[in-house]
């Protein structure tokens, strides 16, 4: 079958008993395919992970004092994974633009209220996208292989010099870590 050939950038496919084929498909690169055994909180590429943006673990209070003293930009911190895992670079610049807060900000000069509603529009964007099947922009699918929905929904990303949807302004674009960053001047301080 065309499904049984292999494509660029298929890593691994693992064949289960009954025929079905899973594939681990990365053109970016930016995963790992890791066998484990034993403990996982000893692994060394997990042992230094920060908590899941969705569990109790990651909270105001965690952020906030993780947030002190750091001079790197509010976005670069949020998306570290030794401080807060799977906060991705679209999901970023989202929650940032809901919270109010401008991804170049040093991470020590954001206010404790604002560190608040930066946990809650995390929380907020990942449940919506992960509702929504995650984001296609380029090649990204489900498992079943259907595109995701989330980026009909994007009020910053990938929208440079579009209409802000609160205020009107145009949607500005730098780099920051190497990344893309997406905001609204007049709606994040």
């Amino acid at each position: 079958k065309d499904d049984d050939k292999k494509k660029s950038h298929d890593h691994v496919t693992i064949v289960f008993k009954s025929g079905m084929r899973l594939t681990y498909h990365d053109p970016r690169r930016f995963g790992i395919l890791d066998w484990l055994a034993g403990d996982w909180d000893k692994h060394p590429r997990l042992k230094n992970l920060g908590p899941e943006p969705l569990e109790k673990d990651f909270n105001e209070e965690m952020f906030w004092e993780l947030c002190r003293g750091r001079s790197a930009p509010i976005k670069n911190v949020l998306m570290n994974a030794n401080f807060v895992v799977g906060v991705g670079n679209i999901y970023a610049s989202e929650a940032l633009f809901r919270a109010g807060v401008r991804p170049g900000r040093q991470a020590q000069k954001v206010s404790r209220a604002e560190i608040g509603k930066i946990v809650e529009t995390v929380r907020e964007v990942l449940k919506e996208a992960i509702v929504a099947g995650g984001s296609s922009i380029s090649d990204y699918v489900q498992a079943d292989g259907e595109k995701g929905n989330f980026q009909l929904a994007f009020k910053v990303y990938d929208r440079e010099g579009e209409p802000c949807v609160e205020c009107g302004g145009k949607i500005r674009w730098q780099v920051h870590g190497g990344r893309s960053s997406y905001f609204c001047a007049r709606c994040q301080r």
